[in-house]
């Protein structure tokens, strides 16, 4: 009985937005260049709020993938990161924290060493939140370079605020229900 109140109790932590289960590999706080040092930045704008003055959803510092003043191909933004060793455990999940933001302009595909592992399609509905999604990269390891792309033309407000903000990126040891809150996957994450 002690062992399933310890899983329902851990389980109800990772629901409130506590970290995923299971070891980090790399992280990056975007928009802290302490943090991104290292991890070889290419096509980022700069960081915001600081540069264009906007809420950006409270954060203290984030960076877009789809700066003001970049043309049309210039949608992207890449970020380089360790995946852990090539006899890491089997699942693994790229996490991005991403304001879905006012634009409605905020999806974006990931892409790891130039291959194509999810898309994120933003909610349409405004507001300013700040949401984690995640991506399955069970398949890499070693250093390897993430790009996101765009995937929307820009806003009325583009030319001041950009589109699609970053906070942080994990690489973790996880599976992909154990991200998303109350489901099996959270209580088979304590038995591995």
């Amino acid at each position: 009985m002690k062992w399933l109140l310890f899983t329902g109790l851990v389980c109800a932590v990772a629901a409130f937005g506590a970290e995923p289960a299971g070891a980090a590999y790399d992280y990056v706080d975007i928009g802290d260049t302490l943090s991104e040092a290292g991890h070889n930045l290419a096509g980022w704008g700069p960081i915001e709020p600081e540069a264009s003055g906007g809420t950006y959803g409270g954060i203290d510092d984030c960076r877009v993938i789809y700066a003001p003043g970049e043309l049309e191909d210039e949608n992207w933004a890449t970020v380089d990161l360790d995946f852990g060793p090539p006899d890491t455990p089997e699942e693994k999940c790229l996490v991005v924290r991403i304001l879905d933001g006012i634009s409605g302009t905020d999806s974006f595909d990931a892409f790891v060493n130039g291959n194509y592992v999810g898309s994120y399609n933003d909610d349409i509905v405004g507001g300013e939140n700040w949401i984690t999604t995640e991506f399955n990269v069970s398949d890499y390891s070693g250093v390897c370079t993430v790009k996101f792309v765009s995937t929307e033309p820009p806003w009325d407000q583009f030319d001041q605020f950009g589109q699609v903000a970053i906070d942080e990126i994990t690489v973790w040891e996880c599976t992909a229900t154990a991200l998303s809150g109350t489901t099996w996957g959270c209580v088979k994450a304590l038995y591995r």
